[in-house]
């Protein structure tokens, strides 16, 4: 498992506007980085295997338990 300290690092490079959210965007934007492009629909979808309560969000806690639900 990794350390909290590498959530966190992960989480604000991440999290571009600094809200404490990762949203669909700043996912399309991370994923367009890496070479990969992504409709609106399968960012939220991908980020909905992580955002516990539905919100359309993910904040750094569930960033950090998402390990432990897969």
């Amino acid at each position: 498992m990794a350390a909290a300290s590498d959530y966190e690092a992960t989480f604000r490079i991440i999290d571009t506007d600094g809200d404490g959210l990762i949203t669909a965007v700043e996912f399309k934007a991370l994923m367009q980085h890496f070479g990969q492009t992504l409709s609106d629909e399968a960012a939220a979808t991908m980020l909905g295997f992580i955002d516990t309560n539905g919100d359309g969000k993910v904040t750094q806690e569930e960033l950090q338990a998402y390990p432990e639900k897969a």
